[in-house]
């Protein structure tokens, strides 16, 4: 059991250098209009990629990709990665996403292929079982 406090996550950038541009439409990370469940002090949200312009997750995308730079050493570039995948579903706490998961899907008549492209967790919220929601 994980007895580390989820309340002391560690901030961590969430933009690389030079990345930033604010557009009144963005979608923040706890946007509403994505929002699926609460569960255990974490919020979850569900976003479809091919519906969704890419343009407006620029504040979830780079947060995604904050956690993935905490946790491993990427090989390669992760907007671009981000790009290739159908659906995000991430955890957020207290307005910081702390773990997130890429897939795509394919539907073919009545015949639905799901691959989990990606996962990650901060280490700090490891042992919630964040990725199995």
């Amino acid at each position: 059991m994980n007895t580390t406090s989820i309340n002391s996550i560690q901030d961590v950038s969430v933009r690389p250098a030079g990345q930033h541009v604010t557009r009144p439409d963005q979608i923040p990370v706890t946007g509403p209009e994505f929002f699926l469940i609460h569960n255990r002090g974490f919020n979850y949200y569900g976003i479809d990629l091919s519906s969704t312009d890419i343009d407006r997750l620029e504040d979830v995308i780079s947060a995604c990709d904050a956690v993935e730079r905490s946790t491993w050493t990427a090989q390669e570039n992760f907007y671009e990665y981000f790009k290739k995948c159908n659906l995000l579903i991430y955890a957020e706490k207290d307005g910081r996403v702390v773990g997130f998961c890429l897939a795509s899907l394919l539907l073919i008549n009545e015949y639905c292929f799901f691959t989990n492209d990606e996962t990650m967790v901060l280490k700090e919220c490891q042992g919630f079982n964040i990725a199995l929601y």
